[in-house]
């Protein structure tokens, strides 16, 4: 009665929190929220319903695809492949794995590459193919060392335990769980000291040392007790039934296979192990006729989810089962199925070591035996010389031989010293190969580094480029503000040190183009900071007067970077600009840190571009502060365009090391101005082109044209 009690704590909150997640995603769009709570939905799907678990998973990754949200479509694809395992269709599960190990391959992810290895050992060791299973733990253990991902490479460690203990390498096997468990305790990994727990465990009842196996798998079922995970808990339960088995305690196996079945009911997960039990207690009760029931029905199970280790195992029972009752012709038929299973697992996990054993001493021979026959032939050579010089020598007298004794005396010393020069070559020529090997070695070692490197810094100015763009002005904010303009945003790198900030103050629409110290990563900073400053000075401090701005963005600065401390001089040129609408004129007020603002008003006098030059002071840093940022206020009629921007256009350079200038970008502006916006923009950017081609890129480039 007490197991059954201890068998359902928490699911209270575990069903209360899926509810709330339910309910939320009834009101989420088709977004990035919506996939994360689906994915999270299957996770705890699993521990319940594993059907539904799969349904989940599957739409959050076709919505992640579509998407194009990496961290969605990582997390399904994983999802997917252990829901197929925990159903027990190992051989889809596999085959999943596969398909997305390959894709991650292909993509150099290294992370998920790491992921899939670990998964797929752990499937190919539950079918009892331990050799590929070696294969992909290790190579998911290779790439956390490389990392220094400590808890990972503890999960790793815990699962060859798994293989050893399969192996009957029992040193081996607790030697790698208590690396794994000391590595998890001190992260403070609860569940994945469950695991280990119940890994020690059955390692010590492989080796009869029931009494710490009991107290191993007591810990864990105490762990997964609490967390309420239903299914830890029933593999807890089964495996505690094995040992009672073992100690011949067959009431009380059969009193947790109990409580481990209505769990495994109620989740529908495979029951092939708690039937083994099962069986194995009926067995020792002398229950011939239940104990084949259940070794049958687990028999089904396992050949159909293809896990042969347990298969072996059941075939080997039911042989013995058959024996005792009587039932020979069935006996014998699974007797040899376990000789078969045996062989079968014998060979996944041995053949390829045989192979590679056999195909080194084959070419080694080979290498031997060529090097023998070469020697033979060489001595045959010499002997044949010396016979025929002896026969001459015999003939030709004694004074002829005496001679023919020294030539060959001095020819055996000469040939010695050879042997020996070439000798001496031989061992130079083999050293120097080492190194060169080694040198190999470690210049992919560091090139695979660095390739490494290069990625997560790669991936770190993505993120960047995703942040700088959320700051700046949405299109639909563009849209609505400004409704007839157009961009020219050029950043030298992934991420700019030019933004525009937009919005509202009562009645007047402001608008602000910065120019930060620097480009790349250090001006996207700057961007950040300033952007934030200017939310505060105008949306929270109300400061609406464009001469103010500039002036308290300037403190703000300051004080930000501890300027006034010498500690970082970056600053910013900008043009901020207010405007509103009156009667029948557009009344404007500008402001300028060191960029001038122009214009072209149709209507205006002379119909021609003007320039309203700024301030000489930047915004931050040491600057003259006696000089005063002023205000310029003027009117404009309706139709007319503002040009505002950085000076990385006017600045970039030719092959001929030559500006492109200020003169020309007045010329090319006045020239362009009464074309429509769309074209304006087009002509301006092949005028660029033009004059970059051959060189590259100095500054960003940052051009906004607006029609009032």
């Amino acid at each position: 009665m007490l197991i059954f009690l201890l068998v359902t704590p928490n699911i209270a909150q575990q069903q209360t929190k899926k509810d709330s997640l339910l309910l939320l995603l009834k009101t989420l769009p088709d977004d990035t929220n919506r996939v994360n709570v689906l994915n999270e939905l299957g996770i705890m799907s699993e521990n319940g319903d594993i059907k539904a678990a799969l349904q989940y998973d599957q739409t959050a990754l076709t919505l992640a695809q579509k998407l194009k949200y990496k961290k969605g479509v990582d997390e399904a694809k994983f999802s997917i492949g252990h829901v197929f395992y925990a159903m027990g269709n190992l051989s889809r599960s596999i085959k999943h794995f596969k398909q997305v190990l390959n894709e991650a391959e292909q993509d150099k992810d290294s992370t998920n590459i790491a992921l899939y290895h670990w998964k797929l050992g752990i499937i190919y060791r539950e079918k009892g193919s331990f050799a590929p299973s070696l294969k992909h733990f290790f190579g998911a253990l290779k790439i956390y060392e490389a990392r220094k991902q400590k808890v990972k490479q503890a999960n790793t460690l815990g699962s060859l335990g798994i293989v050893y203990k399969a192996q009957k390498r029992f040193d081996k096997a607790i030697e790698f769980q208590r690396k794994a468990l000391a590595i998890h305790e001190a992260f403070g990994k609860k569940y994945s000291v469950a695991i280990d727990y119940n890994n020690l465990a059955e390692v010590y009842e492989h080796m009869k040392q029931y009494d710490k196996a009991l107290h191993y798998h007591e810990k864990s079922r105490k762990i997964k007790e609490h967390m309420g995970n239903q299914r830890g808990l029933s593999i807890s339960l089964v495996n505690i039934a094995s040992v009672y088995n073992a100690l011949d305690n067959y009431p009380k196996a059969i009193e947790y296979c109990v409580a481990s079945l209505k769990i495994k009911e109620k989740l529908g997960m495979l029951k092939d192990e708690v039937f083994y039990n099962f069986s194995r207690a009926y067995f020792g009760l002398k229950d011939y006729k239940q104990a084949i029931e259940y070794g049958l029905k687990s028999l089904k199970i396992s050949e159909i989810s293809g896990s042969k280790y347990l298969t072996k195992q059941l075939t080997k029972l039911l042989s013995e089962i058959y024996q005792q009752a009587g039932d020979f012709e069935n006996a014998l038929k699974y007797y040899q199925s376990y000789k078969v299973y045996g062989d079968s697992i014998f060979n996944e996990k041995k053949s390829r070591q045989i192979a590679e054993v056999e195909a080194k001493y084959q070419n080694e021979k080979q290498a031997q035996e060529n090097q023998f026959l070469k020697k033979e032939a060489a001595k045959n050579e010499v002997l044949l010389t010396q016979r025929n010089n002896l026969i001459v020598a015999i003939s030709g007298g004694v004074l002829l031989l005496v001679v023919l004794a020294l030539v060959l005396h001095r020819s055996n010393l000469r040939k010695q010293y050879t042997n020996k020069l070439l000798h001496t070559q031989k061992q130079e020529i083999e050293g120097k190969n080492k190194e060169l090997i080694q040198v190999q070695e470690e210049i992919q070692t560091q090139h695979d580094f660095l390739e490494e490197k290069n990625q997560q810094i790669s991936s770190s100015i993505k993120a960047a480029e995703d942040i700088q763009r959320a700051i700046l002005p949405h299109e639909a904010k563009m849209q609505r503000l400004l409704k007839n303009y157009f961009i020219i945003n050029k950043p030298r790198d992934m991420v700019s040190g030019d933004f525009i900030w937009l919005g509202e103050s009562g009645k007047q629409t402001i608008l602000i183009v910065a120019d930060c110290t620097g480009h790349g990563v250090p001006g996207a900073f700057m961007t950040l900071i300033g952007a934030n400053l200017l939310d505060k000075i105008i949306r929270i401090w109300n400061i609406s007067n464009p001469a103010a701005i500039l002036d308290r963005l300037h403190k703000e600065i300051n004080t930000v970077m501890k300027q006034d401390e010498g500690e970082v001089i970056s600053g910013m040129d900008a043009i901020v600009l207010s405007y509103y609408r009156y009667e029948s004129k557009i009344h404007l007020n500008y402001a300028g840190a060191k960029n001038s603002l122009y214009y072209y008003d149709p209507k205006g006098k002379g119909g021609r571009l003007h320039e309203v030059k700024a301030t000489r002071k930047s915004v931050g840093g040491e600057q003259n502060e006696i000089k005063c940022f002023e205000n310029h206020q003027f009117s404009l009629s309706p139709g007319a365009i503002l040009y505002l921007g950085s000076d990385g256009l006017q600045d970039q350079n030719n092959k001929k090391r030559r500006r492109f200038g200020k003169t020309k970008l007045r010329g090319l502006l006045s020239e362009v101005a009464q074309r429509p916006l769309a074209e304006q923009k087009q002509v301006i950017e092949q005028a660029l082109d033009t004059h970059m081609e051959g060189t590259y890129q100095r500054d960003d480039i940052l051009w906004l044209g607006v029609k009032l």
